[in-house]
């Protein structure tokens, strides 16, 4: 139809009543189909422990679709890459899992006007450094970066990764 579905799952944790729909409809149509059909939908939503959340609004689920073939997954870290990741996403072919974490919502960010996107494949080199690579994600990045000025203090040169692209896993 041509149509490129965004869905808002509230919470990543109601994600799994939905877990057969997005496993063996979203991620293997494409490939039962003979290439037939493309799934170009984004599943997105918060989550993650959060202020005044109960235990089940308040799970990390990466783990549970890392293993479903024909999904790709992005966490987004910053606005900037939230919207970049988001754009990339809504113009895949895949289906595509964006996860947000639910205490990065309040985060406040210059972002440029102009049309850009971010790679769903591709980590992001946040600090080049020399002595150590820390790989991060999602809220602990803002962490790590406190975690590397004090590696810096202390005289080390730290690199810090942000994933981003939790599958397809960028190994370069």
């Amino acid at each position: 139809t041509g149509l490129r579905p965004v869905i808002e799952g509230m919470n990543m944790g109601f994600l799994l009543l939905a877990f057969n729909q997005i496993s063996n409809n979203c991620g293997m149509l494409h490939y039962t189909s003979g290439g037939q059909f493309t799934i170009p939908v984004v599943i997105r939503g918060p989550g993650g422990v959060g202020r005044q959340l109960g235990a089940e609004h308040s799970q990390r689920l990466e783990s549970y679709f890392q293993s479903i073939p024909g999904i790709q997954m992005v966490a987004c870290s910053t606005p900037y890459n939230a919207k970049g990741l988001m754009k990339a996403a809504i113009r895949s072919e895949n289906p595509v899992i964006l996860f947000e974490h639910v205490l990065l919502y309040n985060l406040k960010e210059k972002i440029p006007d102009e049309e850009y996107i971010c790679n769903l494949e591709e980590a992001e080199m946040v600090r080049p450094g020399e002595h150590i690579t820390i790989l991060t994600y999602s809220r602990m990045r803002y962490h790590v970066m406190q975690a590397a000025k004090t590696l810096v203090n202390k005289g080390y040169d730290p690199e810090v990764i942000d994933i981003r692209s939790l599958k397809p896993f960028d190994l370069h």
